[in-house]
């Protein structure tokens, strides 16, 4: 599945969200077991786990943990991402990430490269059974963990963001 990445990457976050910042390690997935030691990517595992895990991840109603950090290509849809999140009364932030940052070669821990969702959908065949209506081409996955060293800047999200410089 070779795609063009982008070199920018938003992760809109809050304390509702099911991945999560740490300071020492950047942005990781709720369950991170999934990819543990893979040195592959995620077409290559079993086709029945991914796609389990996959129509969990991009139905914002399951708590099911995933094994995705979610971000977007689109700095216009982190915005307005995270002014449905500060409307709900969530404090907000925005990462901005540098996708070839991401990649790591050593093992336990490799880093995958995300994954564009509407091509893993469609090459996991199931593109037709997931709800897209807030999903497009502009939201990638990113396996397990977002490594602190691609995190370029994180800035709270307020009143007058589109203007936070990112």
């Amino acid at each position: 599945m070779s795609e063009e990445i982008p070199a920018a990457l938003y992760r809109v976050y809050s304390s509702e969200s099911q991945s999560f910042f740490n300071p020492v390690f950047g942005f990781q997935a709720m369950d991170r077991e999934v990819f543990r030691g893979q040195a592959t990517e995620p077409l290559s595992l079993d086709k029945a786990t991914m796609v389990h895990a996959l129509k969990n991840h991009l139905d914002w109603g399951s708590r099911v943990p995933s094994p995705f950090v979610s971000t977007t290509s689109s700095y216009s849809k982190a915005l307005i991402l995270a002014k449905s999140r500060r409307m709900l009364g969530q404090t907000v932030f925005i990462a901005r990430i540098c996708a070839a940052k991401i990649l790591r070669t050593s093992l336990p821990y490799r880093h995958l490269p995300p994954y564009n969702a509407k091509r893993l959908a469609q090459a996991l065949g199931v593109w037709d059974e997931i709800d897209f209506i807030r999903q497009s081409s502009v939201e990638w996955l990113v396996p397990s963990t977002i490594p602190l060293r691609a995190v370029d800047e994180i800035r709270r999200f307020t009143k007058g963001a589109s203007a936070i410089g990112l």
